[in-house]
């Protein structure tokens, strides 16, 4: 079943998914709020959380202890794309919001590289959030994404 919060994702999204993860049904569908992009979720029962691009033809895979070194579960440094995701994933379990992993699959409209590495992060955030059964606002992701930025993304 999918639960959708919002109208009308992108058809190459749920083609993306098929190819991505095609043993797999997503149990969520959401739009990074205020952004082109949208995401479709199917929970793990493990720890690990993977994305993946439509528009750059790639997946990253991390855990939090992973993504706390700027790394994929395979021992690489994490895509720029991603980034923001996995420094979300650090912030949000450092508030106390723990979830079990789950599979992402992004796809979207926002053409701009720093743009899509930004809206990535909040539909991280936002599935976090969402699967974690705790309400959230565009303002607390976008404040939550500022950090990552300063925190995560530009620190070496």
């Amino acid at each position: 079943m999918i639960f959708s919060t919002q109208s009308d994702p992108p058809v190459h999204l749920l083609a993306g998914f098929a190819r991505f993860l095609p043993d797999k049904t997503p149990e969520l569908v959401l739009q990074a709020p205020g952004r082109a992009l949208w995401a479709a979720v199917a929970r793990r029962t493990d720890d690990y959380f993977s994305v993946a691009s439509v528009e750059s033809d790639a997946r990253a895979s991390f855990s939090y202890q992973s993504a706390k070194a700027r790394r994929t579960l395979l021992r690489r440094p994490l895509p720029s794309w991603v980034r923001y995701g996995a420094g979300m994933l650090i912030l949000l379990s450092n508030e106390g919001l723990d979830i079990s992993g789950f599979d992402a699959v992004v796809a979207g409209g926002e053409n701009d590289e720093a743009r899509y590495e930004y809206a990535v992060g909040l539909a991280f955030g936002a599935i976090y959030y969402t699967l974690s059964g705790k309400p959230y606002t565009e303002d607390k992701l976008v404040d939550l994404a500022e950090r990552v930025r300063r925190e995560y993304v530009q620190v070496i």
